[in-house]
């Protein structure tokens, strides 16, 4: 396959890597520009609902820049909806806190914001490639562009819509001042001409985003249920499980400390009994991820705590007999859950 020589490869085709790629071009420059996702435009995200265009990546457009407003103005003329938004309910912060500030022009795009990327990728077309192209080749170039999502992201984004709504807001951007969860709500019917539909984008807090990304990092992952190339399993997904292991090791401990440094009796209960209760849900969590994950590293670092657990403690019977039950029975359900699925496999 013959190599592709260019000046610029452009990677990350939101709205500043096209309008870059543009800008280049227009100067002779020989661009190639790659993207791994399905579409263009980054944050300016918009979905479609029939005739309704729903953004839930930004809501609006902001800039200072005379420059950016003439290119806007001049790729989609008479859809700029300059002001938008002018009904502003609540004094919360918008994603980017100066966004709505005197002298910043802010505006919307009949049709959704994807549009503008849209236009920016016709202009860009022989140059842009998506990386699940076929067509895809080596390519050398003498200089680098990289453009990426800004460190506050991701947000989650709820998309309402609703055909025949009793009333309409008399809004078109709502920002809530003291939720922990949400950021803002943005009217979408207010940029479209969709008849009495309601359609409303909700979109949530980037940390309470965060953090319920993050707890659904390794469902996402996949392990145990989806096969991955060897370098993924190594570098991503034993890391990952070593370390949720210890979590669950530590978040147990200190759980049973808690008592202690709260100076509580336990219910009069005695602390061997407590101890059984601690390693019983120890097992229960293990063995729980034993027959859905069958994660032989996350166990792992269970069972290196047991051994821990037992060894400094060999002195005190009461501790580290049931630590070597509990030991041993972990390990158990790991052998029992790769036996069923071998037996499965068989049957099937």
């Amino acid at each position: 396959m013959q190599t592709r020589k260019v000046d610029i490869v452009v990677i990350g085709i939101g709205i500043a890597g096209l309008s870059f790629a543009r800008t280049m071009q227009q100067h002779g420059r020989e661009v190639l520009i790659l993207e791994r996702s399905r579409a263009v435009g980054g944050r300016c995200a918009t979905w479609r609902h029939a005739d309704l265009a729903m953004d839930y990546g930004v809501p609006f457009l902001h800039a200072r820049s005379p420059l950016f407003w003439q290119a806007v103005d001049q790729l989609l003329g008479a859809d700029v909806l300059s002001g938008w938004p002018q009904r502003v309910q609540g004094n919360g912060p918008t994603c980017q806190p100066r966004a709505l500030d005197p002298g910043v022009r802010h505006a919307a795009l009949r049709g959704g914001l994807n549009t503008l990327a849209k236009k920016l990728a016709a202009a860009n077309a022989e140059s842009l490639r998506l990386l699940k192209d076929s067509d895809f080749g080596p390519a050398t170039a003498g200089a680098m562009a990289l453009f990426g999502l800004t460190p506050t992201l991701p947000t989650l984004s709820l998309l309402a819509c609703y055909e025949t709504p009793p009333s309409q807001p008399d809004w078109e951007l709502l920002l809530p001042e003291t939720s922990a969860s949400i950021q803002l709500i943005s009217n979408e019917s207010s940029k479209n001409t969709a008849g009495q539909k309601l359609g409303l984008c909700i979109q949530a807090q980037p940390a309470w985003s965060r953090q319920r990304l993050d707890s659904a990092s390794r469902l996402r992952l996949g392990i145990g249920r989806i096969t991955v190339p060897a370098a993924e399993n190594w570098f991503v997904r034993l890391p990952f499980s070593i370390y949720l292991g210890w979590i669950t090791v530590a978040t147990v401990a200190n759980v049973t400390s808690l008592p202690d440094y709260l100076k509580w009796d336990g219910l009069g209960i005695a602390p061997e009994i407590w101890m059984g209760i601690v390693l019983a849900a120890v097992l229960v969590i293990a063995a729980l991820m034993n027959f859905t994950r069958r994660d032989i590293a996350y166990t792992a670092a269970i069972l290196w705590a047991l051994v821990g657990i037992s060894v400094k403690h060999a002195a005190v019977p009461a501790v580290a007999l049931p630590t070597w039950i509990t030991f041993g029975l972990v390990a158990l359900t790991l052998a029992a859950a790769f036996f069923l699925r071998r037996t499965e496999k068989t049957v099937r």
